[in-house]
């Protein structure tokens, strides 16, 4: 849809847009005066709305508006919204609020979500809240709110979503713990962690077949497309205190994804050759996520953590 901003008819990308050009050449105070004219002046769709209330958000915030005070100006946007219509858009409503502040999108999901969404919602909401965390260096907050999403990962989420966004998620969750170690200094905290993101990023993988012949297998997928592997200074000095070498963490990964990852999925071990991955036919595909598809979450998660622990003991 196009609306009327300053004369012209535009969509809302191209609103935003002009936005941008308004506060870098006359300000902020500007910008959002404009903003606000628009918004107030403006009868928009349920997904322009959250949209372009997006942006009000940002510019309220820059210029130190607390919390509420943000919450009260966005309301008053929603409620002129179809009620019946803002039902079907709680995923988008949770994100916008939650972008106000994480209390405030807690409160929402709690008092809106359905309960077979709710315990989804308040994961993403966790890991959205992570950047401003670690920003503000509230490192201790931050691994905090990422042990709650493991606690929720342990509940039962397991049958509320896929198998491949458990591992997703899971990845997630290590992957963040990593980062928190790398910028406290914690070496064990960071190396751990990582070869833990990293095994459940490949048990994630594993839910994708046949896909994952073209890269799965080789270290160099490690190495050079994960992005994680880096040689940064902090990478190598964690390696060389906690194993000698590079190359033994790279071996670590590979043992345990060909010789531990395909027996803890049920797997049968001739499917670790590369050429046998690479030939299966649909049927087989099919017959394999089946079964993957028929097992615990929480007892293959648990089994990975435990093997993963036996080579840092």
């Amino acid at each position: 849809m196009t609306y009327l901003f300053k004369g012209k008819y535009k969509k809302i990308i191209s609103v935003k847009a002009a936005l941008t050009i308004i506060k870098t050449k006359e300000g902020i105070r500007v910008a959002l005066e404009d903003l606000t004219i628009f918004i107030q002046t403006t009868s928009f769709s349920t997904v322009d709305a959250i949209s372009i209330l997006d942006r009000q958000i940002d510019y309220l915030q820059e210029l130190g508006y607390m919390p509420e005070e943000i919450l009260k100006i966005v309301q008053n946007t929603l409620d002129k919204q179809n009620s019946g219509t803002l039902v079907n858009f709680g995923s988008q409503l949770a994100k916008l609020l939650g972008s106000i502040s994480f209390e405030i999108g807690y409160r929402f999901i709690e008092e809106n979500i359905p309960e077979a969404r709710k315990v989804i919602e308040k994961i993403e909401l966790l890991f959205r809240n992570q950047p401003q965390l670690l920003n503000s260096h509230l490192y201790e907050e931050a691994f905090s709110s990422l042990r709650q999403i493991n606690n929720l990962l342990s509940g039962t989420i397991s049958n509320q979503i896929s198998i491949t966004q458990w591992f997703s998620y899971q990845a997630k969750m290590y992957m963040g713990m990593s980062k928190i170690g790398e910028l406290e200094n914690r070496a064990d905290v960071y190396l751990n962690y990582l070869v833990y993101g990293l095994v459940f990023e490949s048990a994630r993988s594993l839910t994708n077949l046949p896909y994952i012949h073209e890269y799965f297998w080789t270290l160099e997928h490690y190495k050079n497309r994960t992005g994680y592997l880096n040689d940064d200074d902090f990478f190598i000095s964690s390696c060389m205190q906690f194993f000698g070498s590079r190359d033994k963490v790279y071996d670590l990964l590979y043992t345990i994804m060909k010789n531990k990852l395909f027996p803890i999925f049920g797997f049968d071990q001739e499917l670790c050759n590369k050429e046998n991955l690479k030939n299966l036919d649909i049927i087989d595909i099919l017959k394999i996520q089946a079964s993957i598809k028929e097992r615990n979450y929480l007892e293959i998660s648990y089994r990975i953590i435990s093997e993963i622990k036996s080579h840092f003991s």
